[in-house]
């Protein structure tokens, strides 16, 4: 039988339970109405003993009122009026005695009633007939005649006395016996009654039962899918995926908990999904509702987008690793022969690539005309086997004289090969980079690939151009200071040898002064001597002053090194502060990516909240560096349902979701965000709702915990159909960058390093927290401060020379730079 309930349709049981109570109040209602015939009989005789009893009682009241015995006891010259009536008197009585008895119906009475009652109309009879016929003596007795009036009367009393007593006796004997009767009848009456009762009662409690077990079959079977249901929909809203056993039911719920089956696979395929792009396994596909709908196509989208933002960030990482490690290996290298080499050969291996050489400017050809070969990496052409070519000759010395990157991506077979222990073969690809510094070239790098090379890769050969470029410039600046030293030294070993010799020629002009005193001749010579030696003198001189200017020039040229140096390094620490900041923009962005899929089928994600919250939490968990992690979304864009959770935890009073996540040791802790609305304070939202970018905001004090901290916040928008709908964000502690500018040891107390972000307010001086929030101007003279902080620039100013190296974050328009401050 449950089966067959179980398979009928929510309305077919709502039918079949109304058709069971009907069936069961008409088969009450019969049973009461067949009680309530069996009633009928002694309803009728109750009426026939009631109607009998009052027909007595005013047969016996007409009987036994005492105005017939009145007409005999009358004084018959007082009372005369009542003797003259008394005829008419006794008809009224006669005639409403009668129709009395004619009224009375002993149908249906026991005999012995009936039986009584005919000896009691009969005396009745008896007795009106007696007065009827002695009235007349007593009426006509002549008043004169008293005695005989007493006599006649007492006569008809006694008579009349005798009459009366069957009449009165047979009443009560009718009266007695009818009382008789209907208590035995009520007695009876009373029992049925109280059967019926009982048995009505019991055919209503076995009615009631029966309902009550039919409906909760019928609820049961309703209840137990509904419990069902409600205990999977609520695992899934506490994150939860439950397995749902299939339903095998014909119904409407049987259909909804199938469809909360197929729901929770879905969301089985969409953890797995979740779970390999977590692991950075962007290949997989969207399984879930067999990768079609919104959701399908979202979650896909956000798949891509975080496999676009994972690619560029690892390319974005190689590139900056690439140039640190290049850094490290030409920093601290004095020999430049072993520093093109290792230049040279870290490139070729960081490339993966097969060949390479490189070219600078010929110091030794004045007029620049000429491309020397100072570095090779496996290379066998015999096209430059004497070492060098004149600039605009070959793909190296085009690229050198149109200043542009050339990618050949059809070699020649003549060209060159690629030789290894499995023979040789014809590269793929050349690359021909020219190695230019502030728009002034000073070589050219050449790259034989067999495969083509990323976009990335050619990226990284331009930026390390330009760094071969200044360790070129930097080689022939130390190489021209170092022959100034030699010809420096050289000029001064000559003027010592020189001022010997004239020490000793006036040693011998003295001597000879003294012995040619007597001899003028001698003198004339002497003098002749003199004037030399005062030529030479002033030869010393001038060799002098020109010793000082080379002196000029040499530190000048080691200025410049020093320069290259700096921008060398002021590049590499741009690099990691980018890199520090980028992983919390990555973070924020791909948070902001899954936010999109909450918010554009919240009917899927009905605990959106929740899974947000618990999102954040991770990230922030995982992350040690970071403070905190927060979302916040516009008014009822996120499950349209604001007015639930107005100054909950994580809300304010607009019921926004606005929460801001830290942690106090191992504990999560949840506040609300504040100032979003207030200009400056609010900052971290209001820049990418105006914008709708993402962004970096710079240094700012917000309580974190009841404690203001400087804080730095990578902020991403959530845009949903070219809307702003809401921000994801990722604060931490400022503590981190400082961390890394007061890691830099230059070994120079001349210089000073200072991170300047967006607003022109300092970030951090080296070795000095004091400065932060405070003007650049405390820093850097408003006058040479640059307006656009995306472009490296080089100022001198008041005896310092300034260099600012910018700093990019991810999709961001706004740059921070890095100003490197030394004295002249």
């Amino acid at each position: 039988m449950m089966k067959y309930i179980n398979n009928l349709t929510i309305s077919e049981k709502h039918r079949l339970i109304i058709v069971t109570v009907i069936f069961c109040i008409g088969l009450l209602g019969a049973s009461v109405w067949k009680v309530m015939d069996s009633f009928k009989d002694q309803s009728s005789k109750t009426e026939a003993i009631a109607e009998l009893e009052i027909r007595l009682l005013r047969i016996k009241n007409n009987v036994l009122r005492g105005e017939l015995l009145q007409m005999f006891v009358a004084d018959r010259k007082s009372q005369r009026a009542i003797i003259d009536d008394a005829n008419e008197l006794l008809n009224d009585r006669i005639e409403a005695l009668n129709f009395e008895r004619g009224q009375v119906n002993t149908e249906g009475l026991p005999p012995d009633i009936v039986q009584s009652y005919k000896a009691f109309s009969t005396s009745l009879d008896a007795y009106l007939d007696f007065t009827d016929r002695n009235l007349h003596d007593i009426q006509t007795v002549m008043p004169e005649d008293s005695l005989r009036y007493v006599k006649v009367r007492d006569a008809l009393l006694i008579d009349l006395n005798k009459q009366f007593t069957p009449v009165r006796e047979n009443a009560a004997n009718v009266v007695a016996k009818t009382q008789a009767y209907k208590k035995e009848i009520i007695s009876e009456y009373s029992h049925k009654r109280t059967t019926a009762f009982w048995i009505l009662a019991t055919i209503a409690i076995t009615m009631i039962l029966v309902i009550s077990i039919f409906i909760r079959a019928v609820s049961r079977s309703l209840v137990v899918q509904i419990y069902q249901a409600k205990d999977v929909l609520e695992k899934l809203s506490q994150g939860e995926l439950p397995v749902v056993d299939e339903a095998r039911g014909k119904n409407e719920l049987s259909a909804m908990l199938n469809t909360l089956r197929l729901f929770a696979k879905q969301m089985h395929h969409l953890k797995e999904f979740a779970g390999n792009v977590a692991s950075n396994n962007f290949e997989i596909s969207a399984k879930m509702f067999d990768g079609k709908g919104s959701i399908a196509h979202a979650l896909e989208n956000m798949r891509d987008n975080l496999k676009k933002s994972f690619v560029q960030e690892a390319e974005r990482k190689w590139t900056a690793q690439g140039m640190i490690d290049f850094g490290n290996i030409t920093r601290y290298q004095e020999n430049v022969s072993v520093l093109y080499d290792d230049a040279l050969g870290y490139i070729i291996k960081y490339l993966s690539a097969n060949q390479g050489t490189l070219f600078a400017i010929d110091d030794h050809d004045t007029n620049h005309h000429t491309l020397k070969r100072v570095s090779v990496y496996a290379y066998e052409r015999k096209k430059y086997i004497n070492g060098s070519i004149r600039i605009g000759e070959g793909l190296a010395g085009q690229a050198f004289l149109e200043r542009e990157l050339i990618l050949l991506k059809e070699v020649p077979d003549d060209y060159l090969k690629i030789t290894s222990g499995l023979g040789e073969s014809l590269p793929g690809f050349i690359i021909v980079s020219p190695l230019i510094l502030n728009g002034e070239p000073y070589g050219v790098l050449e790259i034989a690939l067999l495969s083509e090379p990323a976009a990335y890769k050619i990226e990284f050969v331009k930026r390390v151009s330009e760094e071969l470029a200044s360790l070129i410039k930097a080689a022939g600046i130390n190489t021209h200071t170092h022959k100034l030293l030699k010809e420096t030294q050289h000029k001064e070993e000559k003027l010592r040898l020189n001022e010997e010799a004239m020490r000793q020629t006036i040693e011998e002009l003295h001597a000879t002064r003294e012995a040619e005193a007597r001899r003028s001749q001698e003198l004339q010579r002497s003098y002749s001597e003199l004037e030399l030696s005062k030529q030479m003198m002033e030869q010393a001189s001038s060799l002098a002053r020109t010793k000082e200017e080379e002196l000029l020039e040499k530190d000048k040229s080691l200025f410049n090194t020093r320069m290259a140096n700096l921008r060398a390094n002021a590049a590499q620490l741009s690099g990691q502060i980018k890199a520090c900041i980028d992983t919390a923009l990555n973070a924020s962005r791909t948070c902001a990516q899954m936010f999109t899929v909450f918010a554009e089928d919240s009917e899927l994600f009905p605990d959106a909240r929740e899974q947000a919250n618990r999102m954040l939490q991770s990230i922030l968990k995982n992350n040690s560096t970071f403070l905190a992690t927060y979302t916040l979304w516009e008014a009822e864009q996120l499950d349209h349902n604001d007015q639930r959770y107005i100054c909950k935890p994580g809300h304010d009073d607009t019921g926004r979701f606005i929460p801001y996540w830290t942690m106090q040791g191992n504990e999560f802790h949840l506040e609300p965000l504040v100032n979003y609305t207030r200009e400056g304070d609010g900052d971290y939202f209001m820049i990418p709702q105006k914008t709708n970018r993402e962004a970096v905001i710079d240094p700012y004090l917000y309580p974190v915990q009841g404690k203001d901290v400087w804080i730095i916040s990578a902020v991403a928008p959530v845009i949903i159909a070219d809307k702003f709908r809401a921000i994801c964000g990722v604060d931490f502690a400022i503590d981190r960058v400082m961390e890394m500018i007061d890691n830099v040891n230059w070994r120079d107390d001349s210089i000073t390093i200072a991170l300047i972000a967006n607003n022109k307010q300092i970030v951090k001086i080296s070795s000095d927290n004091t400065f932060t929030g405070k003007p650049s101007s405390c820093f850097i003279p408003d006058a040479i401060m640059p307006d656009d902080l995306s472009e490296s620039v080089e100022v001198m100013w008041e005896g310092n020379t300034y260099l600012f190296e910018p700093v990019l974050f991810g999709e961001t328009n706004r740059p921070w730079t890095v100003c490197i401050r030394t004295s002249k």
